[in-house]
């Protein structure tokens, strides 16, 4: 009697085993996908480049660019962005407009409260 009582056990310690094991293993499978799609580069993203003695940025919508800013938008002639964190502070605000469905044009008064010098 104590032998089958033990090989019942046995079974259903495997079986239960098992079970865990396959909620452990799809958990940290979709955890790895969510983990890829966050490493990855989202469908809309900003990306800078080097303009002349400055800084640009793109706006890249599913791998395509949709804008190109060599300089500073809003101020006369062709200056580009003193440093990359300033190009990419535009580009965020921009593709922030963009998201929202608004126009992804910038103020004089945005750069100045951005701290963009120009």
């Amino acid at each position: 009697m104590m032998s089958t009582t033990i090989k019942y056990c046995c079974k259903e310690t495997i079986i239960f085993a098992i079970i865990v094991f396959g909620i452990f293993a799809s958990s940290c499978h979709s955890d790895k996908k969510q983990q890829n799609s966050a490493e990855g580069k989202s469908v809309q993203w900003v990306e800078t480049f080097v303009s002349g003695d400055g800084w640009g940025y793109e706006i890249k919508i599913k791998g395509k660019t949709k804008i190109k800013q060599p300089y500073i938008p809003v101020i006369e002639g062709n200056l580009p962005f003193d440093s990359e964190i300033e190009a990419r502070r535009v580009g965020e605000l921009v593709l922030g407009k963009m998201k929202k469905k608004g126009l992804p044009s910038i103020t004089k008064h945005e750069l100045d409260s951005l701290q963009i010098r120009y």
